[in-house]
């Protein structure tokens, strides 16, 4: 009941404040695990982390991490 729904806004929250674009990789490898098999999936894994790893936002989470303050992601 609500419980469930409370625990699940707040796992949604948690999510919504990870950078976009980290998230919306995360979800298409896991599809791609679930249609082409986990093989696919880890395939796939290193091309996309390392451009996530090059990327504007990721320069951000460092940033807000070593100056202790939440990230404000761009997208890009």
């Amino acid at each position: 009941g609500d419980v469930y729904k409370r625990q699940a806004l707040a796992i949604a929250q948690r999510i919504a404040a990870q950078a976009p674009r980290a998230v919306v990789a995360t979800r298409l490898n896991v599809l791609k695990a679930i249609e082409q098999g986990q093989a696919a999936a880890v395939a796939d894994f290193i091309p996309v982390q390392k451009q996530l790893a090059n990327s504007e936002d990721a320069a951000e989470g460092v940033r807000a991490f070593v100056e202790r303050r939440p990230a404000q992601f761009s997208g890009r």
